[in-house]
């Protein structure tokens, strides 16, 4: 005979059993089996709160499922030679109650607003993770504004990003000071990012993935949190001149891989600036550039010459015309068949969104 079973662990055992889809009285009948262990059908019946014109039935249903068996001894007896495959089942059913309540949470964790295109977070911790996971799947560029402990939190996919020859730009803010010397952090740069800067001041965690993605996190000192995710491109650009011109451009880098190509560029901007000069002594250039239609939303690759530089019309009467972020800044790309304007991050009036510009020749 076994261990008996205290009635607190029966009751929750029996529970447990039903629903597993053992009846009350089956589940009642192979609880006082696995009690007694071997033992005859009349002892079962005993001590069993079963009815005992129900017993024979229960043990019958029960054999016929393959969990217990009736044999002739010196009169009719049943065991459980082997529980396993109950409690296999049980632990099966356990898991996926265990995944649907984790399902639950994360709902809750991360209500969505209508069609996905905004995502609030609770907290801080959930808002990395989320990116973690976005981040896992960026194709083209990223751009994150980061503390060192989130960029430590990061690194794993951040790495796997570089080897995917994914573009990775990483404003760092202040919180570098506390390791002193920048070269002290324990992040090595070259696994993450061919190219950091550091920001003199307190950011938001911004990430910028590919395009239409952004997730925007605040951890207050005063102890509010909260996260957001925009799959929206309209909402991702605002991130995306914010990046550029306030956590990017003013500041200068702590690490510059030697692998970064001078000829390829993530920023139409930055682009253009390189290019004026060359524009004015009237030398060709050709370039590729791989982006998106702004219209279909499809891949498209464009080689050819640099036809134009077009300004918005404001800007294009000004000694500066870069000196304002929020302008229409665009090339004109020759393939031989057709001209196509390309256009930055923000492009929408533009035929194509570039992610990536290289110059192929100057001539």
């Amino acid at each position: 005979m076994t261990a008996p079973l205290m009635m607190n662990d029966r009751d929750t055992l029996k529970e447990v059993l039903t629903d597993a889809d053992f009846s009350q009285y089956e589940a009642e009948v192979y609880l006082s089996v696995l009690e007694l262990g071997d033992d005859s059908v009349a002892d079962i019946a005993e001590t069993s709160p079963v009815p005992r014109s129900r017993v024979h039935g229960a043990l019958s249903d029960l054999q016929r499922q393959g969990v217990l068996e009736t044999y002739e001894g010196d009169s009719l007896r049943a065991r459980i030679d082997d529980p396993s495959a109950v409690a296999e089942e049980l632990a099966r059913r356990s898991e996926r109650f265990a995944d649907a309540a984790s399902g639950i949470r994360k709902t809750w964790e991360q209500p969505s607003v209508r069609q996905q295109s905004v995502q609030m977070f609770q907290d801080h911790d959930t808002t990395i993770d989320e990116a973690a996971q976005r981040l896992a799947e960026a194709e083209t560029v990223v751009h994150l504004a980061v503390s060192p402990d989130e960029l430590d939190v990061l690194r794993d996919t951040l790495k796997q990003l570089r080897d995917r020859d994914v573009v990775v730009r990483v404003a760092l803010h202040e919180g570098y000071k506390q390791f002193g010397d920048p070269g002290d952090l324990p992040i090595s740069y070259s696994a993450v990012a061919p190219e950091v800067r550091l920001c003199s001041s307190l950011l938001p965690f911004i990430a910028l993935i590919d395009g239409d993605l952004s997730i925007f996190g605040i951890q207050s000192r005063h102890g509010s949190e909260y996260g957001v995710v925009f799959d929206d491109h309209t909402l991702s650009s605002i991130l995306h001149w914010y990046f550029q011109i306030q956590l990017w451009e003013p500041w200068d880098a702590v690490y510059s891989s030697t692998e970064i190509d001078d000829l390829t560029y993530i920023s139409i901007r930055e682009f253009i600036r390189e290019i004026e000069s060359l524009r004015e002594s009237d030398d060709r250039i050709v370039v590729r550039v791989e982006g998106i239609r702004t219209v279909s939303g499809e891949d498209v690759t464009v080689t050819g010459k640099v036809e134009d530089i077009v300004y918005s019309e404001s800007n294009a009467a000004t000694d500066q015309p870069f000196s304002h972020p929020f302008i229409q800044a665009a090339i004109a790309v020759d393939d031989g068949d057709d001209t196509y304007t390309i256009g930055g991050y923000g492009a929408i009036l533009e035929d194509v969104r570039a992610t990536r510009i290289t110059v192929l020749s100057v001539d």
